[in-house]
């Protein structure tokens, strides 16, 4: 069962714009204390977000909101509406054209936000094939084995033989990486030059965003970058979201050289001219903008390439690329993580374990036949 994405953009009512703001403000203040809407209450969502884009060039504001799901979009609606909808009345009534109720009803519920619901161009998924219930399983399994072991003395400890030092599992094998000459090819088409100088930048430090990273062990980023005029600039980037939307993870999550992303979405909005893009990922906002200065130069040069203001350099001009990504990042008013001290590298480590102790299970049961 692949996770599936809801990208809603809806219209805000200008009057009350002030106060959805405040109410989702405190919502994500306190987003498991939150008796109105707790998302626990959907065990299918992985992640959730709600982002007031707020007005510019003539488009009134907006509410964003998102989500990352398990099973069909009928099921799932039927999950939100059951279970959050009476609670998120005080959302939706500040959004245009919504009728008091709709929420909890799920037919409904979808007929309202379908014409504000944009399809995802492309989709990165860490783990495909593991649910949100499965991996809160996973990490609720990790809890109690620990647990177990700070029970049990430690074990006397000798000198371990050459041929045991390495008790890691081998990590999966690389996919075939792409030829530096496709990338120098996407490089011009896009406008990019590798060789051009690095710009002299200071990177500008909004206490709004940075208040709302590092609370967990996940962090959330929401972007909105203007795309360049003209048929070609949106077709290249029509293009190479739809190349990227092949990527697949490798079976321990990495996802195009990257171990830090759990799910990501771009998605083409505004009739072309703006690219959204949202990530859910682990650690701190500077390593993983590093992150994809070290392993997807190609792929990031690719698609922000054919955006406005992107470094004449790249990717590789880091630091330019940093406020480049700051000067487009919008505050998210909440954001939700059904697992949120669990990162890649844990998951995929209780998985491994789930696996290891289900193969002693069935030793055990052999054995004592």
């Amino acid at each position: 069962m692949q996770p599936n994405a809801l990208t809603a953009i809806v219209p805000i009512i200008p009057d009350r714009l002030e106060q959805l703001r405040t109410f989702l403000t405190d919502l994500g203040n306190n987003v498991g204390n939150n008796p109105s809407i707790d998302f626990t209450f959907s065990p299918a969502t992985h992640f959730a977000r709600w982002v007031i884009f707020e007005a510019s060039d003539g488009i009134p504001a907006r509410l964003y909101f998102s989500t990352c799901y398990d099973g069909d979009a009928d099921t799932y609606f039927q999950e939100l509406s059951s279970n959050l909808g009476v609670g998120m009345e005080a959302v939706w009534t500040c959004c245009e054209a919504y009728a008091p109720g709709v929420a909890a009803h799920p037919k409904q519920f979808a007929k309202y936000l379908e014409p504000f619901t944009y399809k995802v161009d492309t989709f990165l998924i860490a783990f495909p094939d593991l649910t949100a219930k499965e991996i809160v399983a996973g990490a609720a399994l990790r809890e109690t084995f620990e647990d177990l072991l700070d029970t049990i003395p430690a074990p006397q400890t000798f000198p371990l033989d050459d041929s045991s030092q390495n008790l890691n599992p081998k990590s999966s094998p690389p996919g075939t990486p792409t030829p530096q000459w496709v990338w120098r090819i996407v490089d011009f088409l896009v406008g990019v030059d590798p060789s051009a100088p690095v710009q002299s930048t200071v990177l500008n430090t909004s206490s709004d965003l940075i208040d709302m990273e590092d609370r967990v062990v996940q962090n959330q980023m929401t972007i909105i970058s203007a795309v360049k005029k003209g048929i070609w600039p949106r077709l290249m980037l029509r293009f190479m979201l739809w190349i990227g939307n092949k990527a697949k993870a490798t079976p321990d999550g990495k996802l195009s050289g990257l171990t830090t992303i759990h799910f990501a979405r771009w998605v083409v909005i505004d009739n072309g001219d703006n690219l959204l893009f949202e990530s859910n990922y682990d650690g701190s906002w500077e390593r993983y903008i590093d992150d994809f200065g070290d392993n997807a130069v190609g792929g990031m040069n690719s698609v922000w390439g054919n955006c406005i203001g992107f470094p004449k350099k790249g990717c590789l001009d880091i630091e330019a690329f940093k406020q480049v990504i700051r000067s487009h990042q919008i505050q998210a008013q909440f954001f939700y993580s059904a697992y949120p001290n669990s990162s890649i590298q844990n998951i995929n480590s209780n998985r491994t374990l789930k696996t290891s102790l289900s193969q002693l299970d069935e030793y055990l049961a052999g054995v004592y036949e």
